[in-house]
């Protein structure tokens, strides 16, 4: 019987090998490297692609004559601060819970000119158009982040942008945020929700003198109102003080609120452009700004006593329901010249705003919407910067 150890030639298999492994290296040496068709990059003993060959490109930075970018942010600080999570980083109050309306604790003066819709207790959670990100990456950039809290709290963002050529970089950007109730078994889990799409691009021209930005940014915000814990007869005492020790029972409390909800939705649609026309102490910009913010409250079983509500001060349309809504759109556009040099720094522009709100209020249950007449608003201002003022007419 032959030995299974040998070819159908009869030559061992261990001989065979060691013979084929030497044909290929002899056949090797007569290849030029630098010839062959197929090669292995090196990206295993050097670095091609990291932080230094991704940079971050602002609007501001663009309007001051600053297109270099600056190198992705990698340290890792400030993960125990909730406040991080969000679009705004500034000291908020909230209510506890991620998603919840918030104000800020720190004053800020008005850096917007004009009529504004003014419901903005949800703009901590959404993105500004004007300061998004832009990138100019030699590969492929994914942007990851994924936290999750107690009491059902999430945030979840994916952003992806890549460079076409070296003129052009397209990307988009997923964010979600939720939270869930900490107290109350009545009606769903949920206490708030959040979602946003953002889509941008960037351009520019080989010979630098021209660049744009453009965006298109919504977001979709809900929260569940609450409206606090109503005390029960055994946390009052017998001076009739609310015993605060007796309201942390949390599934077990009652809320005042059992069907309010508020909604806030915006679309955004943003384009910032410059053209060089002298070097850099001579350069045209456009700025076009068209925005909606929607914003929805209603309750569909307002708390009543005998006669008058318990919890709202006083009910005007309808004892029973409450639903409002206010509708702000704008179309806002900034044309001007600027420049930044050395020695001086300077803005000059004008700045055209259309806007329109509209307002409606359910009167009751089965009537039609009370619509509120429209108002329009058309403003022009003019304004002039420089590094160390700012001035506007209007």
């Amino acid at each position: 019987m032959p030995d299974c150890s040998e070819s159908a030639r009869g030559l061992p298999a261990s001989r065979l090998f060691r013979w084929l492994t030497g044909l290929l290296l002899v056949l090797g040496g007569f290849f030029d490297p630098l010839t062959a068709q197929a090669q292995v990059v090196d990206d295993t003993t050097k670095t091609l692609y990291g932080a230094k060959t991704t940079f971050v490109i602002r609007e501001a930075d663009v309007l001051r004559e600053k297109h270099e970018g600056r190198m992705v942010d990698t340290t890792l600080v400030g993960m125990q601060q909730a406040r991080n999570w969000y679009h705004d980083s500034t000291f908020q109050q909230d209510l506890g819970n991620g998603g919840t309306a918030s104000r800020r604790l720190l004053w800020e003066p008005n850096t917007q000119l004009g009529a504004r819709l003014g419901r903005n207790v949800f703009d901590k959670y959404m993105r500004n158009s004007a300061t998004i990100p832009y990138y100019d990456t030699r590969s492929p950039y994914t942007f990851f982040r994924f936290v999750q809290g107690g009491t059902g709290e999430q945030v979840f963002e994916l952003s992806y942008s890549r460079s076409i050529k070296r003129n052009a970089n397209v990307g988009f950007a997923y964010e979600r945020f939720s939270s869930n109730k900490i107290f109350t078994d009545v009606g769903a889990e949920g206490l708030t929700r959040h979602s946003g799409v953002l889509f941008f691009v960037r351009y520019q021209t080989t010979d630098d003198r021209y660049h744009l930005l453009f965006n298109v940014n919504t977001a979709r915000h809900e929260a569940i109102e609450q409206g606090g814990i109503v005390p029960q007869p055994e946390d009052i005492s017998d001076d009739n003080r609310i015993v605060t020790e007796n309201l942390f029972e949390y599934d077990d409390e009652r809320v005042w609120l059992t069907q309010a909800r508020n909604r806030d939705d915006r679309d955004r649609i943003h384009l910032a452009q410059t053209y060089r026309l002298l070097g850099k102490g001579l350069t045209a910009f456009h700025v076009m700004d068209i925005s909606r913010q929607t914003n929805r409250y209603n309750d569909d079983q307002i708390p009543r006593g005998t006669t008058e509500p318990l919890y709202y001060p006083r009910t005007r349309l309808s004892p029973n329901v409450t639903n409002d809504r206010a509708t702000f759109e704008q179309a806002e556009n900034s044309v001007g010249v600027l420049g930044a040099t050395k020695l001086v720094e300077y803005r000059l522009y004008g700045r055209h705003r259309l806007a329109r709100l509209s307002t409606s209020s359910r009167i009751e249950e089965t009537v039609a919407e009370d619509n509120v007449p429209i108002r329009t608003y058309n403003q022009i201002f003019l304004g002039a910067m420089r590094p160390s003022a700012t001035a506007y007419l209007g």
